[in-house]
């Protein structure tokens, strides 16, 4: 037995060495695309925010406002977190039995949401909007 082992030492060497190699190449694939997704996610809902944020505390929306406010929704309910996700069906829920329009919940949901995305402090300052 230590005949055939020293005999072909380099070809298990060599294979160990090979094997290693796959195993870190497909860990790095698999990371890359889970940053990939990460970015992407991240990406979106921050668009969503900007878009929900600029149709927040205004008297009267624009066709655009309202139109972004649209596609942001959409683009919570394929990217967002579950939680996220409910308070969108209740926001909606609300709008349609009394067009309330707050969005500071969702709002503060996507902001956690992207913040813990990016690896930022969490922060509990309330959110704010600033209009001219």
């Amino acid at each position: 037995m230590l005949e055939i082992l020293a005999k072909y030492q380099h070809s298990i060497a060599g294979l160990i060495a090979i094997t290693g190699w796959i195993v870190t190449y497909q860990f790095g694939v698999l990371r890359d695309r889970k940053n990939r997704q990460r970015d992407l996610i991240t990406e979106y809902l921050l668009d969503a925010y900007r878009k929900l944020e600029s149709a927040s505390n205004r008297e009267k929306l624009t066709d655009s406002q309202i139109a972004n406010v649209e596609s942001a929704i959409a683009d919570i309910q394929i990217f967002g977190s579950v939680e996220l996700i409910a308070a969108i069906d209740k926001f909606m829920e609300e709008f349609v039995a009394n067009k309330n329009v707050d969005l500071s919940g969702i709002l503060s949901l996507l902001r956690e949401d992207i913040r813990q995305a990016l690896h930022l402090p969490w922060t509990n300052n309330a959110l704010r909007h600033f209009r001219l």
